[in-house]
């Protein structure tokens, strides 16, 4: 084999290597527009009606990010609207690996959440700050597990209204597969507590593949950076 083919071979083996390594480290889960619940609890009865446009608490992905190198993951969660800071309104993410919970619940201007080792139910409450968009809220946590393993990744958004009438909760999940017949709504209020629903649950192997995503086109990317590199190496030693 000629070096120059030698060459092409190396750099495309370089190119797919680093985009797999890339796809590994990203996972989401996507949630249509449109589809915010409203539950109403009046007289020991409950009316939940679904497709309400709440914009503000309209979830359309949740995201996890792990960046082994520097040790940190990072959790997001992105709205159709905008990110409101009030009391009533919570933006909740779970990111569960087999041995750590990473909890984001963010409300009123700053982030609730904490990580936990599952081993030492030890908790975690220093979080680096926040980077929040005007509908986009990530939060960066250091790593507890030293080979993190991929188990579930879920969140959700509420606004709570109670007065002596009724109660009404407006909320969205992200995956549906979770409304609004196998939740209480009234539990969200325990938000923090690894148990029940919260606590990490094993996911099917499609569903675990359907959901790790990469950068759209990065693979590509890589590809044509290692192309045009050879593209002008051959030119270069031509030209000498």
């Amino acid at each position: 084999m000629k070096k120059y083919q030698l060459f092409i071979l190396i750099q495309i083996i370089i190119a797919i290597t680093l985009s797999s390594s890339v796809y590994s480290q990203a996972i989401s889960e996507i949630d249509g527009f449109n589809d915010v619940y409203n539950q109403i609890i009046s007289n020991n009865q409950t009316i939940t009606i679904d497709n309400q446009q709440r914009p503000d608490l309209d979830v359309y992905k949740v995201l996890s990010y792990v960046k082994e190198d520097a040790r940190i993951v990072d959790v997001s969660i992105a709205v159709k609207g905008s990110i409101k800071d009030e009391e009533s309104i919570h933006y909740v993410v779970w990111y569960n690996t087999t041995n750590a919970s990473y909890y984001l619940n963010y409300s009123n201007g700053k982030n609730n959440g904490w990580a936990i080792d599952l081993d030492t139910n030890e908790k975690y409450y220093q979080i680096n700050p926040l980077q929040i968009t005007d509908h986009i809220i990530t939060a960066t946590y250091d790593l507890i597990d030293d080979n993190p393993i991929f188990v579930e990744l879920w969140g959700y958004s509420y606004e709570s209204e109670i007065n002596e009438s009724e109660t009404n909760f407006w909320f969205d999940y992200v995956p549906n597969t979770r409304t609004p017949s196998n939740i209480n709504v009234t539990d969200m209020e325990d938000d923090g507590e690894v148990n029940g629903d919260n606590n990490q649950t094993t996911t099917d192997d499609t569903d675990t593949n359907n959901d790790k995503t990469s950068t759209p086109g990065f693979e590509i990317f890589l590809i044509f950076i290692a192309t045009v590199s050879t593209i002008i190496l051959l030119y270069r030693k031509n030209k000498i």
